[in-house]
């Protein structure tokens, strides 16, 4: 998983969107079967970055809703390393909908089980 999140992650700051597309795929894929945080928080995030790039602003702020939910959920942190990146993301997506629409993705994302984002991930790359 940790190969395809990465190479997902490279394609789509080089803006190939089609390799990152099939990385993330992939990767959505094996997640499925992992209860691992650390590949579920770099999966969404990375599922959250590629909506932004496809505009998609609506469904990212639902990703970044999640993500906000499970981190506070669980006992783990992820790496500071990634956090300059998740900030700029998420900064573009508040800036590119309106207040109200942010907020209702946000709690709607907040709300989401593993196997619905999960699901809402691989409609992103469809």
């Amino acid at each position: 998983v940790t190969f395809y999140l990465g190479l997902a992650n490279i394609e789509q700051m080089r803006n190939h969107s089609i390799n990152a597309k099939q990385y993330l795929f992939d990767a959505l894929n094996i997640l499925k079967t992992l209860k691992d945080y650390y590949f579920w928080f770099r999966a969404i995030a990375i599922s959250a970055y590629f909506a932004v790039g496809q505009q998609q602003k609506f469904q990212a702020a639902i990703f970044f809703g999640w993500l906000n939910r499970w981190s506070a959920l669980s006992t783990q942190v992820p790496p500071p390393v990634y956090q300059a990146e998740f900030d700029r993301y998420l900064a573009q997506v508040h800036e590119g909908l309106s207040e109200s629409e942010f907020n209702a993705a946000w709690a709607e994302g907040q709300s989401m089980s593993q196997e619905q984002i999960l699901a809402l991930a691989m409609d992103v790359l469809q």
